[in-house]
């Protein structure tokens, strides 16, 4: 699907719907990778509960949050913005203490902090999103919600009396 236009109310949800999907894309794939490479397949058996415990709870599970949240948002739920918008700031504060982290511990690596820089980056840009969609999802009325209660047609005009549902006791012709 297009981005609307700029100046279009639609297309703050839009563009947040995208950024959603694709941090949540990449952050649950990242952390398959830490949990399966890192953590069950390391040679040191001691590492392995640490490496599968951050996987999960800084990339995996924030990354399925961000794809469920995409597709409440899609069909424009406030539950949908508000989960993402809360998971973004919670994986922001891991990417801040990430890139802290791999500024200040040895060895420096340029690698990682470039990485944890874009992925802070990319989260701020999300909440940025999110937080302008919360208005779209307020606003929206091509969308509706549940369902209309219809009322019934009026009955038909009855040109003749009704026919009986069940057999009638008719005396038979010449049973007096």
């Amino acid at each position: 699907m297009q981005v609307p236009s700029k100046g279009d109310p639609q297309r703050p949800i839009e563009l947040a719907i995208r950024s959603t999907r694709l941090l949540g894309v990449a952050s649950t794939a990242f952390g398959l990778v830490m949990v399966f490479a890192f953590g069950y397949f390391n040679r040191f058996q001691h590492f392995r509960k640490y490496f599968i415990g951050i996987g999960m709870l800084v990339w995996f599970i924030p990354g399925v949050l961000f794809l469920t949240a995409s597709w409440f948002m899609r069909r424009r739920s406030r539950a949908g913005v508000v989960t993402a918008l809360a998971t973004a700031g919670v994986q922001g504060l891991f990417a801040a203490a990430i890139f802290a982290g791999s500024l200040t511990l040895e060895p420096v690596s340029p690698i990682p902090v470039l990485v944890a820089a874009l992925w802070a980056a990319a989260l701020g840009q999300l909440l940025v999103h999110l937080w302008k969609s919360l208005e779209s999802v307020r606003l929206d009325t091509a969308h509706v919600r549940g369902f209309d209660a219809l009322s019934a047609p009026p009955p038909a005009p009855q040109s003749s009396p009704p026919l009986p549902v069940l057999p009638l006791e008719v005396d038979a012709p010449g049973s007096k």
